[in-house]
């Protein structure tokens, strides 16, 4: 198997987008750092595969961390699903992780972000987590959850541009084409504080892509 072997054709606004194993792996182990999923939980995947978020989040995360993926209507820790269908989620289920959002839905309800051109998710709300007595909230108002750990992410005129480990090959009717480093995407959002990531209003006027110092624009890939 080489890093650049294509393994899945999955959907994107701009067309199919061909991922790499690579991609997908570091997508799954960055995606982990921010939700800290512990093996022995169970996971509800109602999303189809052609879709990155399912490929990364409702399949090779729960399998790379010993979780048991559950099928049918019955209650889980986590479940997957898109925000149309954010209501066909198990009453018992402990938390839902919905796809692009378009409103604060509750409190076990964590907003994601898909993005093919990163193998998956450009953001990710998690369930706080009590780290030595200290309670450290992964969901923000407003905003679709924090970077993956490796992303490093940008504003631009018309969207964004990110690199990372997880970025994709190519989109499948552009050809072979050189690697570049940065993938710009016409996706409008901005960073908050704490790398939280929000859509930003496309009539606001882009000023600049440099942040303040206390506020970092990428999550460096962790020892």
């Amino acid at each position: 198997m080489r890093k650049d072997s294509a393994a899945a054709i999955v959907s994107s606004p701009r067309g199919p987008a061909v991922l790499s194993h690579r991609g997908i792996w570091s997508a799954a182990w960055a995606a982990r750092r921010v939700l800290w999923w512990k093996p022995g939980i169970t996971v509800n995947n109602r999303v189809p595969l052609n879709r990155p978020a399912s490929m990364s989040l409702g399949l090779w995360l729960p399998l790379l961390n010993g979780a048991t993926l559950v099928y049918g209507n019955e209650s889980v820790d986590f479940e997957l699903v898109d925000a149309p269908e954010w209501q066909s989620a198990h009453v018992d289920s402990k938390y839902v992780l919905v796809i692009d959002p378009a409103e604060d839905l509750g409190e076990r309800y964590l907003p994601i972000l898909e993005l093919a051109e990163a193998s998956g998710v450009a953001a990710i709300s998690s369930p706080p987590v009590d780290f030595m007595g200290e309670v450290q909230s992964g969901i923000k108002a407003g905003t679709f959850g924090q970077m993956p750990f490796g992303l490093e992410l940008e504003e631009t005129g018309t969207g964004i541009k990110f690199r990372s480990p997880s970025r994709f090959l190519r989109y499948l009717d552009a050809g072979e084409s050189k690697t570049q480093e940065w993938v710009e995407v016409e996706v409008p959002l901005s960073l908050t504080e704490l790398w939280f990531v929000e859509r930003r209003p496309i009539s606001e006027p882009q000023t600049s892509s440099t942040t303040t110092p206390d506020q970092s624009s990428s999550h460096h890939q962790g020892e």
